[in-house]
C-alpha cells in the first residue's frame, strides 16, 4: 500500500508537485488531477484493508465457534484451540500464492491463475509450459506443440473455467475479469512499438522501480512475446481480429508518451500544460483503478478459497460430518414436476425453513437462487436407503424387513393410522374414527377454501392458518427435497374449510373450546371441514388436523406428504385450566424464547401462560408512568420487557390460543425496583430488603416486603395496575401472588409496628393476618378500578392465609381464586374445597419442574427434590385427589392445574429440555384426564416428542431411538 501511495505525493511549494524519481504514473501540475488520483488511492487502500479485515475476522469467529462446540473446554482453551483450527486450515486451503502476491503483484498473479486454469483445462499433450516472470519464453520446439493464440474467445473460457473452480461471491471480480481482457487485448494490438521499446530500457533504472511496476512489466513483457510469435504464424487470424487501426495508433502514440514522460520527469509539466493530455491523466487513474480492482477481486477468490473445509480437525473428532443432515438423494423425476415445497408457497410461509434445529436444517437463505433442477445429485453415502419398514399389527407400528412380498410404510405414516387414536396428542375425549388408509398430496395443492365466523374471528382464523402451514413447513421441511412425485399427489386437492359459530375473540373461563374434525375423500379431492363455538376450538382442530399430516421418506416413489383418509374428531377439553408458569424475574429470559414456549403451549393445547415476572430479585418490566421501577430493579439495561414486548407477546399467545397471565406478586416477594421510593420523598416502601440473616425474614434471598402501613404504597400499586391491565387486556383473571408473607419482617418494621399500635390490633399473628388480608383486598379493589370498574378474578396462592380455614375467614371466595402449591395430601385442599373456593392443582410433588437438581443455596439437592419424571406429571390426576381427601370430584370447583418452573437454576439455555416433554404430559391429564396411568401412552408420548422437536423446541430426550422404532420393547 506505501509503494502505491509513494506514486501521489502531495504537492510542494507553490502547488509544484514533488518529483517521484523513476515512477511509472506521471505528473500533472493540475491540483484538480492530484486530487483526484489522492482519493482514488485512498478509496482504494480502504477498501483493501475492510475486506480483508472483515474476511479475516469471519474465519476467526468461525474457528472459535467450532472449538466452543466441545462443551468441556474453558474459554482460555477454546480461544488456543480456536487459534489451532484457524491456523491448521490457513495450511490446509492455502497454495502457494499468497495474499501478499495478490496485494503487490495483482495482474501477475491474475495471469498466472490464468495460464493454469488454461493448461488444467488441456489434455496432456496440449499443455505448455509457461515460463515464470523474467525467464524467456520456451521456444516452440522445447514446448512440444503449437501454442494457440491467446484470443478473446479462449480467454473468455478459461474465465468462466477458473470462476467455476472459485467460488465468486459477487459481481466485482466479473468487471476485473473483463478489464483484464481488455488490457491484454490492448497490449497485443501495440505489441510491435511496445517490443521495440522494451528492448532500449535501461536495466539498472529498473531497479529503482517499485516491485509493483517491475511485476507488470515482465508480465507486459511474456504477453508481448507470446503476442509476437502466435502473429508470425497466424498473421490472417490477427488482422481479423484487431480493432479498428485508428484505436492502434492512440494506444501507441500513448505508450510512447508515457515512457518518453519516464525518461524525462520534466517533460511531465510540458505535457500537463496540452489541455490535450488532461485526458492522459484521466486515463492514468482509470488505468491504476482498474489494476486496484484486480488486486480487490484477486484478494476477495484468494479469500473465498482460505474457507474453512469440509474435513475439518478439531477436539479429537477427524472428518467432521458438514452440518447439514437433511441432504437426500435427487433421483430423476418420473413425472417433471418441480416437488411441492416452500418453492411454490407464497413468501408468508418461506421463512418457516429458515429456523434451524439442531443444526439439522440449512437456511432458506443459503439455496437462494438454486433451484431444484439445478442442485447435483447428492452421493448415495450422503443417504442410504433402508431395508425397514413399518406395519400396523395389533394397534402397533411393527418393523419388518422390507420384501415384494408385503407393502410397508414409513414410521410416521404407519403412526397415522395405528391405533384408535393414531399419533394424536392430547388424546381427544370424544369419538374418534381414524381410517386404516392415507392420501399423498403436493402442500401447493392444500388450501383454505372457506371460513366463517363473526367479527374478528376471520381475520384471527386467517393468521392461525398461517401458523398452520408455518409449522407443516417446520415438520416436514425435508419435503422440498423429494422428485419423485405420482401423479395422483400432482392432482390431488385438499381443501379446508371453517366455521366458527360464536363470537368469542377473548378467552375466559366461559369460553368453548370444543370442535368437531371431519376429513373426508372423494376420488382426488380432500375436504377438511373444521366446526367450532369459539376461534378458540376452530384453532385446536388445526392443530389436530396438523397431526393427521406425515411425510412419507420411504424409497419408494411417494416422496410426499401423506394426510389420513378419512377421519373424525369430536374433542373438548376436561378442564378450563391448563397453564405453565415461567418465572421471568430470578433470570431473565429472551422474548424469543418466550414465543418459543408458547409455540410449543399451542402444540399441546395448553391454554395459559403464567407469567411471573417479577420478584424480589428484579423488576424487569418498564413502565412509562414508573420508569424507576426497570431502571432500579432490572438486571441490566439489555434485560427489560418494554411495552411492545408484551403487547407483541399477548397478542402472540392469542393466535395460539393461549392467555397472557401477568403475576406481580404482593405483598411478599418485593424489593429490587423500589429503592427509588424513598429518594423521592414516598417513604421506605420496600422494607427488609437485602436484610441478613435472610433465613430469618424470607424463604429465600434477597428478602424484601411491602410496606403496607404507607399510604404511598397503594399509590404506587395503583398506577402498576392502570399501566398493566392496558398491556395484559383483555384480562379475565389476575395473579396477586400473595404468599410467603414473614411476619416477622412486619412485626420488626417500626412504621408497621406504630400502625398496629395506632389501630389498636395488637402484635398477634392474627392481627397480622388481618392486616394481609385488608391488603389483598385493596389490591383488589385498585386492579378493578384499573380495569374501568369490571372486576377480574384475582388468583393466589396458598399460604399461612389459607391454612387452618383462615381463607374462609379472610378472603372472599367470589373474588379469589386459590392455585395449591403443596403437597397432594395437604388438607388444605379439604378446606378450601368443603369452603367452596374454586381452585387451581400446582401441587410441587408432581407439578414442580425445577425439582431434582442441585441445591442452589445450600449442598445437596434443591428442597423440592427428587426430579419429576414425565410418568409422575402424567399421573397427577386433580380429581382423583379431591376424591381422595373429600369423597368427591367438586368438578365444579377445580378449573384445572398448571405445571410451575421457577427460574433460580434456569435461563434460556435450559428452558426447553426443562419444560418439555414433561409439559405435554401436563397437556393430556388436563385436556383428556384419561383414567389409566401413563403406560398406554407412552407410544404416542414419545412420537409427540419428536414431532416438537421437528418443530424447533429443543424437548429432551425420553428414550433411545430404538424404543421409538420398536414400539413396546421398553418396558
Amino acid at each position: 500500500m506505501q509503494t502505491l501511495l509513494h506514486f501521489f505525493p502531495k504537492g510542494g511549494e507553490g502547488g509544484k508537485m514533488a518529483t517521484v524519481p523513476k515512477g511509472r504514473l506521471r505528473k500533472f501540475t493540475s491540483a484538480r488531477t492530484r486530487q483526484l488520483l489522492r482519493r482514488a488511492v485512498k478509496v482504494a487502500v480502504l477498501t483493501l484493508v475492510v475486506v480483508l479485515c472483515f474476511r479475516w475476522n469471519q474465519r476467526r469467529r468461525f474457528a472459535l465457534g467450532m472449538a466452543a462446540r466441545e462443551e468441556r473446554m474453558l474459554n482460555v482453551e477454546r480461544q488456543v484451540e480456536g487459534i489451532k483450527v484457524l491456523e491448521m486450515t490457513r495450511i490446509e486451503d492455502e497454495d502457494p500464492m499468497s495474499v501478499y502476491d495478490q496485494v503487490l503483484d495483482p495482474v501477475g498473479v491474475g495471469l498466472r491463475r490464468e495460464f493454469r486454469a488454461a493448461d488444467s483445462n488441456k489434455a496432456p499433450s496440449e499443455n505448455k509450459f509457461v515460463p515464470a516472470p523474467g525467464e524467456p519464453p520456451i521456444s516452440e520446439g522445447q514446448a512440444g506443440g503449437d501454442a494457440p493464440p491467446l484470443d478473446e474467445k479462449s480467454r473468455g473460457e478459461e474465465e468462466r473455467t477458473d470462476s467455476e473452480n472459485k467460488i465468486v461471491s459477487d459481481g466485482v471480480w466479473d468487471d476485473v475479469g473483463q478489464t483484464r481482457i481488455a488490457d491484454k487485448k490492448e497490449v497485443k494490438e501495440e505489441s510491435d512499438n511496445v517490443a521495440r521499446e522494451s528492448d532500449t530500457l535501461d536495466k539498472t533504472k529498473e531497479g529503482n522501480i517499485a516491485p509493483n511496476t517491475i511485476s507488470e512489466k515482465v508480465e507486459e513483457e511474456n504477453v508481448k512475446k507470446i503476442a509476437l510469435n502466435d502473429e508470425g504464424k497466424n498473421s490472417t487470424t490477427k488482422s481479423a481480429e484487431s480493432p479498428p487501426q485508428e484505436s492502434q495508433r492512440n494506444a501507441s502514440s500513448t505508450a510512447t508518451d508515457l515512457r518518453r514522460i519516464e525518461k524525462d520527469p520534466s517533460a511531465a509539466r510540458e505535457t500537463s500544460k496540452n489541455p490535450a493530455n488532461e485526458s492522459l491523466a484521466v486515463d492514468a487513474i482509470e488505468g491504476t483503478i482498474g489494476k486496484l480492482k484486480d488486486a480487490i477481486g484477486g484478494i476477495k477468490m484468494k479469500l473465498d478459497d482460505m474457507k474453512p473445509s469440509a474435513n475439518m480437525h478439531y477436539r479429537g473428532y477427524e472428518n467432521h460430518p458438514p452440518a447439514s443432515a437433511m441432504e437426500v438423494l435427487r433421483s430423476p423425476s418420473t413425472v417433471k414436476e418441480p416437488a411441492a415445497g416452500l418453492g411454490v408457497l407464497a413468501g408468508r410461509y418461506a421463512g418457516a425453513k429458515d429456523q434451524l434445529v439442531f443444526g439439522l436444517r440449512e437456511s432458506a437463505k443459503e439455496e437462494q437462487g438454486i433451484t431444484q433442477h439445478d442442485q447435483k445429485p447428492v452421493d448415495l453415502q450422503q443417504r442410504l436407503s433402508s431395508p425397514w419398514g413399518w406395519a400396523c399389527i395389533n394397534g402397533r407400528c411393527v418393523k419388518q424387513e422390507k420384501s415384494d412380498a408385503r407393502t410397508l410404510s414409513s414410521l410416521d405414516t404407519c403412526k397415522l393410522t395405528c391405533g384408535p387414536h393414531g399419533s394424536l396428542w392430547p388424546r381427544p375425549t370424544g369419538v374418534t374414527r381414524i381410517g386404516d388408509t392415507t392420501v399423498s398430496f403436493l402442500l401447493k395443492n392444500l388450501s383454505l377454501e372457506s371460513i366463517k365466523a363473526h367479527g374478528d374471528g376471520e381475520s384471527m382464523l386467517l393468521k392461525a392458518f398461517d401458523i398452520f402451514m408455518i409449522n407443516l413447513v417446520k415438520e416436514h421441511g425435508h419435503f422440498e427435497s423429494a422428485n419423485q412425485v405420482l401423479p395422483e399427489a400432482l392432482q390431488r386437492k385438499v381443501k379446508v374449510s371453517i366455521v366458527v359459530s360464536g363470537a368469542d375473540t377473548g378467552l375466559s373461563l366461559e369460553t368453548p373450546e370444543a370442535y368437531t374434525l371431519d376429513v373426508v375423500t372423494q376420488e382426488l379431492v380432500t375436504k377438511v371441514n373444521i366446526f367450532a363455538l369459539s376461534f378458540f376450538g376452530a384453532r385446536h382442530g388445526l392443530e389436530t388436523l396438523l397431526q393427521l399430516i406425515a411425510f412419507d421418506e420411504d424409497d419408494g416413489a411417494l416422496h410426499t406428504l401423506m394426510l389420513v383418509s378419512d377421519a373424525t374428531v369430536e374433542d373438548s377439553p376436561a378442564f378450563k385450566y391448563r397453564g405453565i408458569l415461567l418465572d421471568t424475574s430470578r433470570n431473565f429470559f429472551s422474548v424469543k424464547s418466550i414465543e418459543r414456549t408458547l409455540d410449543a403451549m399451542a402444540a399441546n393445547k395448553l391454554n395459559t401462560f403464567h407469567w411471573h415476572i417479577t420478584d424480589t430479585q428484579s423488576f424487569p418490566l418498564h413502565l412509562e408512568t414508573l420508569p424507576n421501577m426497570a431502571y432500579y430493579g432490572a438486571y441490566s439495561p439489555r434485560q427489560v420487557y418494554y411495552p411492545a414486548d408484551v403487547r407483541h407477546l399477548v397478542e402472540y399467545g392469542r393466535i395460539r390460543g393461549i392467555r397472557v397471565l401477568p403475576e406481580f406478586d404482593a405483598p411478599a416477594h418485593v424489593g429490587n425496583g423500589w429503592q427509588w421510593t424513598e429518594k423521592q420523598g414516598l417513604g421506605k416502601l420496600a422494607i427488609c430488603l437485602n436484610k441478613e440473616p435472610w433465613h430469618s425474614y424470607c424463604a429465600e434471598p434477597p428478602c424484601g416486603q411491602l410496606n403496607v402501613a404507607n399510604n404511598n404504597t397503594y399509590t404506587i400499586l395503583s398506577q402498576i395496575y392502570k399501566e398493566v391491565v392496558p398491556l395484559f387486556g383483555p384480562l379475565d383473571l389476575f395473579h396477586f401472588g400473595g404468599d410467603e408473607v414473614n411476619l416477622k419482617c412486619w412485626n420488626t418494621t417500626e412504621e408497621i409496628v406504630r400502625h398496629m399500635e395506632e389501630q389498636g390490633r395488637g402484635r398477634s399473628a392474627d392481627s397480622y393476618y388481618k392486616l394481609w388480608s385488608d391488603f389483598q383486598a385493596k389490591a383488589h379493589g385498585l386492579l378493578t378500578e384499573a380495569n374501568l370498574g369490571k372486576p377480574i378474578p384475582g388468583i393466589l396462592w396458598t399460604s399461612e392465609l389459607t391454612l387452618n380455614r383462615r381463607a374462609a375467614e379472610y378472603l372472599d371466595r367470589n373474588h379469589n381464586i386459590i392455585q395449591i402449591w403443596t403437597t397432594k395430601e395437604d388438607a388444605v385442599i379439604r378446606e378450601l374445597l368443603e369452603s367452596n373456593f374454586r381452585v387451581i392443582f400446582s401441587n410441587y410433588d408432581h407439578w414442580y419442574l425445577d425439582c431434582g437438581f442441585g441445591g442452589w443455596v445450600n449442598q445437596g439437592n434443591n428442597w423440592c427434590s427428587p426430579f419429576k419424571g414425565w410418568q409422575t406429571v402424567y399421573d397427577n390426576s386433580p380429581l382423583d385427589i379431591a376424591v381422595k381427601l373429600t369423597g368427591s370430584s367438586h368438578s365444579e370447583l377445580i378449573l384445572g392445574g398448571e405445571a410451575a418452573l421457577w427460574g433460580e437454576q434456569v435461563d434460556d439455555m435450559t428452558l426447553d429440555s426443562r419444560l418439555w416433554p414433561r409439559g405435554a404430559a401436563l397437556a393430556e391429564r388436563l385436556w383428556t384426564n384419561p383414567s389409566h396411568n401413563w403406560a398406554p401412552a407412552a407410544t404416542r408420548f414419545v412420537h409427540h416428542r419428536q414431532r416438537m422437536v421437528s418443530r424447533g423446541i429443543r424437548a429432551d430426550r425420553v428414550q433411545p431411538e430404538w424404543c421409538h422404532q420398536n414400539e413396546g420393547h421398553c418396558y
